[in-house]
């Protein structure tokens, strides 16, 4: 036996569907609409007690059913797509002149900006341990200069020998960064350790920093090998802009500003790098379980 409730919220909205299939809409999304509108439909029912017919809805009732929904714990784009779906119908109303106007909708619900993905300090020393086990120095000196000074990957196989300026107590390399524009980044003990140790195996005339099987690295050939490390170290999801993202996490978590920060990753908007203020989604996870960022990456 047919439900009479849905039978009424279905004829409700028949005219809007089939203007929708009349427009070429797929079957698939004409089903999305229609599973929308009648769920509003039914909180509007239990809620105010009345059909939703067009001209019975209000900004109020528009903006109550948006907050009902972001209190049941849906996603902002599922909450925006449903009163996406309230909009167009309520337009199609308009247009048809069952309604004088278009009730005012609420402002959308914005997303909670998170801090891009960086590797916790459990996760950064599995992948130098995974390297070092490995024995290839190339490789580590990459990692580390990714991972340690922030280089974009395309900055990292543009590099020179001649860039890296590598002293006893101090050392730089001098990236070219977007727009041809140039910028020294200074080059941690260890790094320079790593790079050292490249250096003294080389043996080949390039003036490339860092080699493939068949001449200067490429990008595909850092990623490629990122893989293999990162199967190794039993992480997901790594990418040299993961290391770079990590770069700036790491000096961001150890009191470096954002000024300096926004430097050494060549950022000319300061915004840009605020981005890593934000709370990740396991800064989050950690609050909610009562711990701090130190405790959860132990």
């Amino acid at each position: 036996m047919s439900d009479p409730t849905k039978n009424s919220m279905y004829n409700l909205f028949a005219p809007f569907l089939l203007s929708l299939h009349s427009a070429g809409m797929s079957k698939n999304t004409i089903k999305n609409y229609q599973i929308d509108l009648e769920h509003f439909a039914q909180w509007y029912l239990e809620t105010i007690g009345e059909e939703a017919t067009p001209d019975r809805i209000t900004s109020l009732d528009l903006a109550e059913y948006q907050q009902y929904l972001a209190t049941r714990d849906f996603k902002p784009a599922s909450i925006n797509r449903r009163m996406a779906a309230l909009r167009k119908y309520l337009k199609w109303a308009a247009e048809e002149n069952i309604i004088k106007q278009v009730p005012k909708f609420p402002k959308g619900v914005s997303r909670v900006k998170l801090a891009p993905r960086a590797l916790k300090r459990n996760e950064m020393n599995a992948l130098l341990r995974a390297v070092m086990q490995e024995g290839n120095k190339r490789d580590l000196a990459i990692i580390m200069t990714l991972m340690y000074c922030g280089l974009r990957v395309s900055e990292l196989v543009s590099l020179k020998i001649s860039d890296l300026e590598l002293k006893e107590r101090a050392g730089k390399i001098t990236v070219r960064g977007k727009g041809n524009k140039t910028r020294e980044v200074p080059v941690p003990h260890e790094v320079r350790e790593a790079l050292r140790d490249y250096l003294t195996e080389r043996k080949d005339r390039y003036q490339e920093l860092f080699l493939g099987q068949r001449g200067p690295l490429t990008v595909l050939g850092v990623q490629q090998m990122l893989k293999k490390y990162a199967y190794a170290a039993k992480i997901e999801n790594l990418s040299p802009h993961v290391l770079r993202h990590t770069c700036a996490t790491y000096y961001l978590n150890k009191g470096m500003d954002l000024v300096k920060v926004a430097a050494l990753l060549g950022h000319k908007n300061l915004n840009t790098t605020m981005v890593y203020t934000s709370p990740s989604f396991d800064d989050l996870a950690w609050a909610m379980e009562g711990k701090t960022r130190e405790e959860g990456n132990r």
